[in-house]
């Protein structure tokens, strides 16, 4: 702006058309790299047998790049009716050419700690049969030949109570990588128990509708999973494990059931 004019040079303040395509094509570069970031996690997550998270480096690497996406977005949609600020565009732009040089790490998932489970509240046990019955399944889950387990008694007898104090045991011995607690009750259906074993194991069946297709994630991961205890508390009639996507026997996989069926102990 020359002085004492009012007129102001639109170049100085507004990108032109060169600057956003430029823009563009590193958020179209910084994309590529996402993609084979996310694919190299994925990788790594489906060799291992434990459940896994970004380190903290690249998982906010992934959330400044979402961010900037998003931020180009915001300037392409207003580029549709106005130039958008150069000081903007060159701000972006630097952000851009910085995620895309950055380095991350070789390996990008580390285990998740969290992730085995979370404690129950215990009740407190009183007499020596229910120490002596959490004894006995604690031993039969230490045996390795054991796959599946099952508990049955009437209503009321403590099945549940006694399963969280096994399932809080399991959490505390690193023999096992994972735990997960699942009550069925009476009005279950194959969908529904699908979600909640998935839910718990983070396993990504949430937008899966075929109870075909989420059988199969659901068996593939369990089947990963090489010391894992699932257990069903109040099992009301026969399930058929391989509709729902649970591996009749998988190394190191382990099931338990609570009923109060014998019949439904028998067949499973």
């Amino acid at each position: 702006m020359n002085r004492g004019s009012p007129v102001m040079d639109v170049r100085s303040i507004y990108a032109n058309d060169e600057e956003i395509r430029n823009l563009k094509r590193k958020v179209e570069e910084l994309d590529d790299k996402d993609a084979v970031i996310k694919e190299q996690m994925e990788i790594e997550s489906a060799a291992s047998s434990v459940r896994k998270k970004p380190r903290i480096l690249v998982e906010r690497w992934l959330k400044e790049t979402e961010r900037a996406r998003n931020n180009f977005q915001i300037i392409e949609q207003a580029n549709a009716e106005t130039l958008p600020p150069k000081e903007q565009v060159e701000t972006l732009t630097r952000e851009v050419e910085e995620l895309i040089g950055k380095t991350l790490p070789q390996t990008l998932l580390i285990e998740d700690r969290d992730a085995k489970g979370v404690k129950f509240f215990e009740r407190k046990l009183t007499g020596e049969a229910i120490h002596r019955n959490i004894e006995l399944i604690w031993d039969r889950l230490k045996e390795n030949h054991v796959c599946k387990l099952g508990i049955y008694g009437m209503g009321g007898v403590g099945k549940t109570t006694i399963m969280m104090h096994v399932h809080n045991r399991l959490l505390n011995d690193a023999t096992f990588d994972g735990v997960v607690f699942i009550t069925v009750s009476k009005d279950f259906s194959i969908y529904k128990l699908q979600s909640d074993i998935g839910e718990a194991l983070k396993c990504g069946i949430k937008e899966v509708e075929d109870e075909k297709k989420r059988a199969a994630m659901l068996l593939e991961h369990l089947e990963r999973k090489k010391n894992c205890v699932l257990i069903l508390d109040d099992v009301w009639e026969h399930l058929d494990l391989e509709e729902v996507g649970i591996p009749i026997r998988a190394h190191g996989f382990k099931l338990v059931l609570t009923t109060r069926s014998f019949d439904v102990c028998r067949q499973m």
